[in-house]
């Protein structure tokens, strides 16, 4: 009787710790995940309102001093959320006269590592293979976590990614993410 009703007080406070040390698990990633989320909500808001119209990334010069002030505010956004690996910021070649442009930034273990404009610009992040690969529709989409995938930019890393879309006055401009290490 003893070891019969000692074996059920283990058992029950071992389920007890177990539910405990998960809902904790579960609080933690969810909170990871709802930054991701705001930082992504908050670049899209900056980058939007800094934009001064979809005509104005035609001129090289604009497009550049655009992309420097964006910039500098993402760095400091995903330097601040936490299970950032990477951040970035495509425009579409639509709205900038042909040109694939933007900036990628991956943080690697000696500070942030960024693609070249001639990298970047060998990317073609429009196209049907990526848009599969993603599991999004780069225009359609609202703000979505894109499938477990291959990184674009970093082969051999896998990452989770959450994209926003970006839009200045019902045009599609471009869009922004934020990479997590799925791992």
């Amino acid at each position: 009787i003893a070891v019969t009703i000692t074996h059920e007080i283990m058992h029950t406070d071992a389920d007890r710790i177990l539910n405990n040390v998960s809902q904790k698990e579960a609080a933690q990633i969810n909170d990871m995940l709802n930054d991701f989320i705001q930082s992504a909500n908050i670049m899209e808001h900056y980058a939007k309102h800094m934009l001064r119209s979809a005509e104005a990334l035609k001129d090289e010069d604009y497009l550049n001093e655009y992309m420097l002030n964006v910039r500098y505010l993402f760095d400091e956004v995903a330097l601040n959320t936490a299970g950032t690996t990477a951040y970035y910021l495509c425009f579409s070649p639509e709205v900038t006269g042909g040109v694939t442009t933007g900036f990628y930034s991956k943080f690697k273990d000696n500070g942030v590592y960024e693609l070249t404009k001639e990298e970047f610009a060998t990317l073609d992040l429009f196209n049907a293979k990526f848009i599969q690969e993603c599991g999004f529709d780069v225009v359609g989409s609202g703000n979505t976590w894109l499938q477990p995938r291959k990184s674009t930019f970093a082969p051999d890393d896998t990452v989770v990614s959450y994209l926003a879309p970006l839009y200045k006055d019902n045009t599609f401009v471009g869009f922004l993410g934020f990479n997590m290490d799925f791992n």
